[in-house]
């Protein structure tokens, strides 16, 4: 417009509009400059007051915006997106199918800052982030718009535990099939666990040879390996709410597993029994499956349920093929393996006949149904809605 004006004063020798078009070519420079420069100098910072959370309790979150430019600015809008996971009280709010998007309008002058503070309700297990966080900016004359995205890092990340549940049987853990208390050693040994060396003895096995303390030492030496627990857990996670992985997966019974498995971690970091877990999801390491390494005490079930606030569930894998996975990798006398999972195949029944043999006690928690049981196999059990008996 101040190019047309310009033109036509020129032309017809008006000179109001030639005032008046350079009046408008001075304000879109101004605005130009304003969107251009407005959020190079603006900070944003998020804290969380308590960063791991159970379903139904409470955090508080603040925002502190810093504006260390020197000019102010008006008109300016604060969005965000969080997952629905968690309902934060406070900002305006457009709610979405996954997330819930937030705005708070705001202005602020040179070298000004301001803070927000609202109180969030953990509704359901994951990992809450400020999403698509971004600044958006509009000139006074209305004549644009500038944003500025909001990239946000795991120090401003809010955890959401899995949701514990009462699972009845559970002291069944704690003791043998029989009925007689479990001891914390046994008579034989885990392959897997050295914990030292002592001096060769007529008799010992040659492959229990320790050769790198004979190598330092000159006499041979034997390799000294924990012993097991009748209560040692393996816990076996089953994600999948169908054997054909087409049906889709059924949230339900996938947080309903979760949750079992936090239980399952939570009895055993009472009764101090160790455990490890794996789970039938992908693993990018070395390791084909989602895995929590054996470990025991207060610090082992928090990393365990940190790391359940993170599982998610769409690159699942055949649940036989998990349970095969740490049959092969803990085996070991004495051992117990818990699978919490919503039905049984024929191969995990094999399965199940060689872990008898090899002296490991199998319970299943069946995630099928709403009140979760922890059940013996060597009982009948119906297991899941399809019914299944099996002994």
């Amino acid at each position: 417009m101040a190019i047309i004006f310009l033109m036509i004063a020129v032309l017809f020798n008006v000179g109001p509009l030639l005032y008046l078009s350079f009046f408008i070519f001075l304000l879109n420079l101004f605005s130009h400059m304003y969107l251009k420069n407005g959020l190079k100098h603006i900070e944003v910072d998020v804290k969380w007051q308590d960063k791991r959370l159970f379903p139904g309790e409470k955090s508080r979150v603040t925002m502190t915006i810093n504006h260390k430019g020197k000019i102010g600015l008006s008109r300016l809008i604060w969005s965000f997106q969080l997952r629905k996971h968690l309902h934060l009280k406070g900002p305006m709010t457009r709610e979405g199918e996954i997330f819930h998007t937030y705005e708070v309008p705001l202005s602020l002058s040179a070298h000004e800052g301001t803070e927000y503070t609202w109180e969030g309700e953990a509704l359901k297990r994951g990992v809450i982030q400020v999403l698509e966080g971004k600044l958006t900016l509009a000139d006074p004359f209305e004549t644009g718009v500038v944003t500025k995205g909001f990239s946000p890092d795991k120090r401003h990340e809010l955890l959401i535990y899995p949701q514990l549940q009462p699972i009845q049987g559970l002291k069944n853990i704690a003791l043998s099939p029989m009925g007689d208390r479990a001891v914390q050693a046994s008579i034989y040994e885990d392959p897997s666990y050295t914990v030292g060396a002592r001096l060769y003895e007529p008799g010992d096995p040659f492959n229990k040879i320790d050769w790198k303390a004979t190598a330092r030492k000159p006499h041979l030496h034997t390799k000294l390996r924990d012993k097991t627990a009748h209560t040692e857990c393996v816990i076996i996670g089953n994600v999948r709410a169908f054997q054909e992985s087409w049906r889709g997966i059924d949230e339900t019974l996938v947080e309903r597993a979760i949750s079992a498995i936090g239980s399952l971690a939570q009895y055993a970091t009472t009764q101090n029994i160790p455990y490890q877990v794996l789970i039938n999801i992908r693993s990018a390491g070395y390791k084909p499956f989602f895995h929590i390494e054996r470990g025991t005490g207060r610090d082992h079930y928090i990393r365990t349920l940190e790391a359940l606030a993170r599982v998610g569930v769409y690159a699942s894998m055949p649940y036989e093929e998990c349970v095969y996975y740490a049959h092969q990798t803990t085996r070991g006398q004495g051992k117990i393996f818990v699978l919490v999972t919503p039905y049984i195949t024929d191969d995990i029944k094999q399965l199940q006949h060689k872990m008898q043999r090899d002296g490991i006690t199998v319970f299943i928690i069946d995630t099928a149904h709403e009140n979760l049981t922890l059940g013996i196999w060597g009982k009948t059990l119906a297991l899941g809605h399809r019914g299944r008996h099996y002994a």
